[in-house]
Protein backbone atom coordinates (compact mmCIF):
# COMPACT_ATOMS: atom_id res chain seq x y z
CA UNK A 1 0.00 0.00 0.00
CA UNK A 2 3.17 2.23 0.42
CA UNK A 3 3.03 3.15 -3.35
CA UNK A 4 -0.64 3.21 -3.77
CA UNK A 5 -1.95 7.43 -3.94
CA UNK A 6 -3.31 8.56 -1.20
CA UNK A 7 -6.75 10.91 -1.07
CA UNK A 8 -8.67 8.60 -3.45
CA UNK A 9 -11.22 6.29 -3.56
CA UNK A 10 -9.54 3.56 -4.90
CA UNK A 11 -6.99 3.38 -2.00
CA UNK A 12 -9.82 3.71 0.43
CA UNK A 13 -11.46 0.32 -1.18
CA UNK A 14 -8.29 -1.73 -1.15
CA UNK A 15 -8.25 -0.81 2.87
CA UNK A 16 -6.22 2.48 3.22
CA UNK A 17 -8.50 4.50 6.33
CA UNK A 18 -6.16 7.55 6.41
CA UNK A 19 -7.55 10.71 6.57
CA UNK A 20 -7.02 11.70 2.88
CA UNK A 21 -8.93 8.44 1.66
CA UNK A 22 -11.39 8.71 4.16
CA UNK A 23 -12.19 12.04 2.89
CA UNK A 24 -12.23 10.80 -0.38
CA UNK A 25 -14.83 8.01 -0.30
CA UNK A 26 -17.29 10.42 2.18
CA UNK A 27 -17.10 12.94 -0.91
CA UNK A 28 -17.82 9.85 -3.63
CA UNK A 29 -20.76 8.45 -1.26
CA UNK A 30 -22.18 11.98 -0.85
CA UNK A 31 -22.16 12.56 -4.39
CA UNK A 32 -23.60 9.21 -5.40
CA UNK A 33 -26.13 10.10 -2.66
CA UNK A 34 -27.28 13.11 -4.40
CA UNK A 35 -27.45 11.55 -7.87
CA UNK A 36 -29.60 8.80 -6.49
CA UNK A 37 -31.96 11.47 -4.79
CA UNK A 38 -32.48 13.30 -8.11
CA UNK A 39 -32.25 10.30 -10.31
CA UNK A 40 -29.54 10.20 -11.92
CA UNK A 41 -27.54 6.91 -11.76
CA UNK A 42 -23.42 7.35 -11.93
CA UNK A 43 -21.49 6.39 -14.84
CA UNK A 44 -20.26 3.51 -13.27
CA UNK A 45 -23.45 2.25 -11.95
CA UNK A 46 -24.57 -1.21 -13.43
CA UNK A 47 -27.58 -1.80 -15.09
CA UNK A 48 -29.42 -4.38 -16.68
CA UNK A 49 -28.05 -5.10 -20.43
CA UNK A 50 -31.24 -5.00 -22.18
CA UNK A 51 -30.43 -1.89 -24.06
CA UNK A 52 -27.02 -2.16 -24.35
CA UNK A 53 -28.35 -5.72 -26.78
CA UNK A 54 -31.03 -3.84 -28.57
CA UNK A 55 -28.30 -1.00 -29.77
CA UNK A 56 -26.11 -3.62 -30.53
CA UNK A 57 -28.48 -5.79 -32.14
CA UNK A 58 -30.01 -2.57 -34.08
CA UNK A 59 -26.10 -1.64 -35.62
CA UNK A 60 -25.61 -5.25 -37.11
CA UNK A 61 -28.83 -5.38 -38.71
CA UNK A 62 -27.47 -2.13 -40.46
CA UNK A 63 -24.49 -4.14 -41.94
CA UNK A 64 -21.76 -3.40 -39.15
CA UNK A 65 -20.02 -6.34 -37.17
CA UNK A 66 -19.76 -6.73 -33.39
CA UNK A 67 -15.95 -6.99 -33.12
CA UNK A 68 -16.05 -3.01 -34.84
CA UNK A 69 -18.62 -2.22 -32.24
CA UNK A 70 -16.08 -3.43 -29.42
CA UNK A 71 -13.01 -1.77 -30.77
CA UNK A 72 -15.46 1.77 -31.07
CA UNK A 73 -15.91 1.19 -27.40
CA UNK A 74 -12.52 0.84 -26.55
CA UNK A 75 -13.05 -2.78 -25.44
CA UNK A 76 -9.88 -4.91 -25.46
CA UNK A 77 -10.91 -7.70 -26.94
CA UNK A 78 -13.25 -7.65 -29.54
CA UNK A 79 -15.86 -9.63 -28.47
CA UNK A 80 -19.52 -8.63 -27.46
CA UNK A 81 -22.22 -9.91 -25.77
CA UNK A 82 -25.04 -8.17 -24.29
CA UNK A 83 -28.38 -9.71 -23.30
CA UNK A 84 -30.96 -8.69 -20.77
CA UNK A 85 -29.51 -11.09 -17.83
CA UNK A 86 -25.84 -9.15 -18.34
CA UNK A 87 -25.16 -6.48 -16.41
CA UNK A 88 -23.57 -3.30 -18.36
CA UNK A 89 -22.21 0.16 -17.40
CA UNK A 90 -24.34 3.31 -17.86
CA UNK A 91 -21.15 4.67 -19.07
CA UNK A 92 -21.42 1.53 -21.96
CA UNK A 93 -24.94 2.31 -22.08
CA UNK A 94 -24.35 6.17 -23.38
CA UNK A 95 -21.68 5.16 -25.36
CA UNK A 96 -23.72 2.50 -27.38
CA UNK A 97 -26.37 5.37 -27.84
CA UNK A 98 -23.67 7.60 -29.36
CA UNK A 99 -22.09 5.45 -31.71
CA UNK A 100 -25.98 4.16 -32.92
CA UNK A 101 -26.46 8.17 -33.31
CA UNK A 102 -23.95 8.82 -35.30
CA UNK A 103 -23.24 6.19 -37.64
CA UNK A 104 -27.09 5.83 -38.09
CA UNK A 105 -27.97 9.92 -38.52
Amino acid sequence: MSDAPHGVRRTYQHGCHCRGCTDANTRYSAQYKRARRAGRPLLGAHVAGDEAARVVAALVAEGYRKAEIATWLGHRYRFLHYHAGAGVTVRTVLRLRAIHRRLCA
